[in-house]
């Protein structure tokens, strides 16, 4: 069994220490979370960037204990990450977030009144962020 925590992208927890055994679907802490939201449309992220699947079992993602899920409740064109633990996320209405390491993009405070509308794509490197405007 492993005890995981969930989190909103601003670092809230909306869940703590869920335990989950290795063959438990994402499905069955999607239930779970949406419960504690009293929200349905959301994605979770593992704590390397990976988009969860419901049909994908927790043995399979590798989840470990202890570790950090992160709820995205916006709706999104696309999830972006940097190998070194930042992501940021394009919303529907073509603004940026960013969370995750700041050394590596996971605070775009320097430069978010550029983000706040129309980036058609974000890009990623090992380190770094660059986002697409028309």
């Amino acid at each position: 069994m492993v005890r995981v925590s969930v989190v909103l992208m601003d670092g809230s927890t909306v869940l703590d220490n869920v335990p989950l055994q290795p063959g438990d679907t994402v499905q069955s802490l999607r239930v779970q979370v949406a419960r504690a939201l009293e929200y349905q449309k959301f994605k979770l992220l593992s704590s390397g960037g990976l988009v969860l699947v419901d049909t994908m079992t927790i043995e399979s993602i590798g989840i470990v204990d202890g570790e950090q899920v992160t709820v995205v409740k916006v709706a999104m064109l696309g999830i972006f990450s940097v190998a070194l633990g930042a992501f940021a996320a394009v919303k529907g209405d073509g603004s940026v977030v960013t969370w995750g390491d700041a050394n590596y993009g996971g605070n775009c405070d320097a430069v978010q009144e550029q983000l706040v509308a129309d980036v058609q794509h974000v890009y990623s490197t090992d380190s770094a962020f660059a986002a697409v405007k028309p």
